[in-house]
């Protein structure tokens, strides 16, 4: 799958989830740029507001494997510096037991793969991602982008500091 499909793709599933809290009874904005308390400037997948309740929502399509423990702590990281209480991991994947312990024990509260079925049942909404992927190259791709991520980060540190 090319990085255009995987931005596309992306970006609907961002959509989706902030069509699903929508129905919630949220005000949700998808891509809101955010910058933190250290000067760094972080894009939100979706930001959500309910009366004065104010969260994120991280979202991870995946099309091969879990969520991954990194991934989690970037958004204990995110929610840190742009001083958010709340933030939940969205998935149309599982969330393996290495990091839904992870998120357990910061209070990172997550919607996998069964459970999003059930929501969008129940909000009468239809999962459409298509998705004509390698399994084996989006894993690759899913390891080089993270890779990338956590290298900018201590250099994010840094000149923050």
């Amino acid at each position: 799958m090319s990085h255009a499909e995987r931005v596309r793709i992306g970006s609907e599933f961002e959509c989706f989830v902030a069509q699903l809290y929508s129905k919630m009874g949220y005000n949700a904005e998808t891509k809101k740029k955010m910058v933190g308390k250290s000067g760094v400037e972080y894009e939100v997948d979706v930001y959500l507001e309910r009366g004065k309740k104010k969260s994120i929502a991280e979202c991870k399509y995946k099309n091969y494997g879990g969520v991954s423990i990194a991934e989690v702590a970037l958004l204990i990281l995110k929610m840190d510096d742009i001083d958010i209480k709340e933030g939940i991991i969205v998935t149309n994947s599982a969330m393996p037991e290495p990091a839904s312990l992870v998120a357990k024990h910061y209070g990172v509260p997550y919607i996998d793969d069964e459970q999003l079925k059930c929501l969008a049942r129940e909000y009468n909404m239809e999962m459409n991602f298509r998705n004509t992927s390698n399994p084996i190259a989006d894993a690759v791709m899913s390891v080089v982008d993270l890779a990338g991520e956590i290298f900018k980060l201590p250099q994010t540190i840094i000149k923050s500091g």
